[in-house]
């Protein structure tokens, strides 16, 4: 008998969601960056600042740029409530 090759199964690879306004997502990462070098401020804190620029975004670019910016870890975007 002549074995089958198997599949291996899909990672979780998903492509980096597109903002609509780069700009600000970019402005959002960076200041994400920026304010966790702040021993004092919370991932929390940073991101909320983070959500200012960004609420209008998909919630997956949000939880990239949380991602990016504030470290944050990242879950399914189902398990996210923005």
């Amino acid at each position: 008998m002549v074995p089958t090759p198997t599949k291996k199964p899909e990672e979780n690879k998903t492509e980096p969601v597109k903002p609509e306004n780069p700009t600000d997502y970019k402005k959002a990462v960076s200041l994400g960056k920026e304010l966790s070098k702040n021993p004092d401020a919370t991932k929390a804190d940073v991101a909320r600042k983070m959500f200012e620029l960004i609420k209008d975004e998909k919630r997956e670019v949000i939880a990239q740029a949380f991602v990016e910016g504030a470290n944050l870890m990242h879950k399914r975007c189902d398990d996210l409530c923005i």
